[in-house]
């Protein structure tokens, strides 16, 4: 079971079962202020002065694997998913920064370097297994 666009019904095992009804745009929610807090980027996914990135940072998707699903199954970038979990990929803009001077210098490239990079997490949720 995929969350995407639509609600879907999660279930939570544990001591006592519970429902949870998300929708993609709530994970979002979720996991946007957690990758800014994690990549030093503003609220909006803007970088700070500190940040690696070089403009602003864009969540391409996030899905949730919950538990309940039939395991083994492949992620959308074809990643073995096994176990509950989180897939992401974000967008971001790196601008070059080792010797990015001399390459342009020898290069006599004008550009800003600036590249967009692709990063796909696929992150195993923790299961406390009681048992």
């Amino acid at each position: 079971m995929n969350i995407e666009a639509k609600s879907e019904k999660i279930i939570v095992a544990g001591r006592d079962q519970s429902e949870i009804n998300i929708t993609e745009n709530k994970i979002k929610d979720i996991f946007k202020p957690l990758l800014a807090l994690n990549m030093n980027l503003n609220n909006d996914l803007t970088p700070t002065e500190n940040s690696i990135a070089a403009g602003t940072v864009e969540i391409v998707e996030v899905k949730i694997y919950p538990t309940g699903m039939s395991f083994p199954t492949v992620c959308s970038k074809g990643g073995n998913i096994t176990r509950p979990s989180v897939h992401s990929v974000i967008k971001v803009p790196l601008k070059p920064a080792l010797y990015w001077n001399i390459y342009k210098y020898l290069r006599g490239d004008t550009g800003d370097g600036i590249k967009d990079y692709y990063i796909h997490v696929d992150t195993e949720l923790p299961h406390n297994n009681p048992d």
